[in-house]
């Protein structure tokens, strides 16, 4: 349930939000089963909580991947390859490739998680279920902000979907997918929360609490992109790389996405994305193929990284709630960065080329 609530949630906000808001409940269901289930052993225990935790960081992670914004290097692709090669992916498009993804890794996970690395067996007591639903009970209904708030964002989503389809049949040239979220942002200052408060349901000091370095680092990671593609940089590495092309494709792609995997356990993972699209799209051009054969792989593998606490948010902020340590971590997600790597492998060779051109 935390797993496929955290993956959902990702699909629209940042997995770092989703991981903090999800976190204290988390952690008070692991409460709960502490005082309520007693039938169980220490060892069953420990792995329960450490299902819990790391499930909703993955289920955070792997969600991202299903669309353009739940990501930043999903984002960086579409944008890479439209300013450098003209080539749009709509949001529409890129879900045909990664809710694919999110819907096959996401219950492999679970199987990974709770009947290899850490076991689970155990079953809730009558106590526990009626406990659990006081508490959420105790949520109460949505207030009058959070109801507007959700049909903005249900509007939102609508226009995503169907934008490239009304494009058909009205003049909607100049609309594009970050005119409608910010044209979304703009209702919002404009809509009251309702009820007594007379506040908007966005104002300037919580939008000066925004992510602002994230949208810095995106900026000049195109611009490094850019100045890697037209000082011919980018062309001469690829065309150094071009002996690799006699291990075939898909030998390439497999590299790729290992090392990007791998490597984003340790760096930003849109600073790799960066750094690599440029050399990777002319690498594909040498090799006489779509720039998407090598470009997307990097995007989705870059944000399949879950060994460590610096590999994403969403692990950091589950390991800084002190009650899991780096090497349990580290075991689980080996596992699933194996997994990503089968997976990613597959999609970027056989789905992204038919669906994304």
């Amino acid at each position: 349930g935390f797993m496929l609530t955290a993956a959902l949630l990702s699909m629209w906000m940042t997995n770092t939000s989703t991981t903090m808001m999800l976190l204290p409940i988390v952690t008070s269901v692991i409460a709960v089963i502490a005082d309520t289930v007693r039938d169980i052993s220490e060892e069953e225990r420990k792995n329960f909580n450490l299902c819990l935790l790391l499930g909703t960081a993955f289920g955070a992670t792997i969600g991202g991947v299903a669309t353009l914004v739940g990501t930043p290097p999903n984002a960086f692709l579409a944008a890479f390859l439209a300013d450098n090669y003209g080539i749009e992916i709509s949001f529409a498009r890129w879900m045909l490739v990664g809710v694919p993804v999110t819907i096959i890794m996401l219950p492999l996970c679970w199987l990974l998680l709770t009947r290899l690395v850490y076991p689970i067996s155990f079953h809730t007591s009558p106590e526990t279920r009626e406990l659990l639903q006081s508490l959420k009970t105790s949520l109460g209904s949505p207030s009058s902000a959070e109801r507007r708030v959700g049909i903005i964002f249900l509007c939102v989503v609508a226009g995503w979907m169907t934008r490239p389809w009304l494009s058909k049949f009205l003049p909607l040239d100049g609309v594009t997918d970050p005119g409608i979220v910010m044209m979304a942002a703009f209702v919002m200052f404009l809509v009251p929360s309702g009820g007594k408060n007379t506040l908007r349901l966005l104002n300037w000091q919580q939008t000066k609490e925004l992510p602002w370095e994230i949208l810095i680092l995106f900026g000049g990671g195109l611009s490094l992109a850019a100045a890697v593609s037209t000082t011919g940089l980018a062309h001469w590495l690829g065309t150094s790389l071009v002996p690799l092309g006699a291990w075939g494709i898909a030998a390439i792609v497999v590299g790729a996405v290992v090392l990007v995997i791998f490597l984003t356990e340790l760096t930003s993972n849109l600073a790799t994305t960066a750094t690599l699209l440029p050399v990777l799209a002319a690498l594909a051009l040498e090799l006489g193929v779509s720039p998407i054969t090598l470009t997307v792989p990097v995007a989705l593998a870059a944000s399949c990284a879950f060994m460590l606490p610096v590999a994403t948010p969403p692990n950091a902020i589950v390991f800084g709630s002190g009650m899991i340590t780096i090497p349990q971590m580290a075991k689980a997600g080996l596992w699933m960065n194996l997994l990503g790597i089968v997976l990613l492998s597959i999609v970027a060779l056989i789905l992204a080329p038919q669906v994304l051109g």
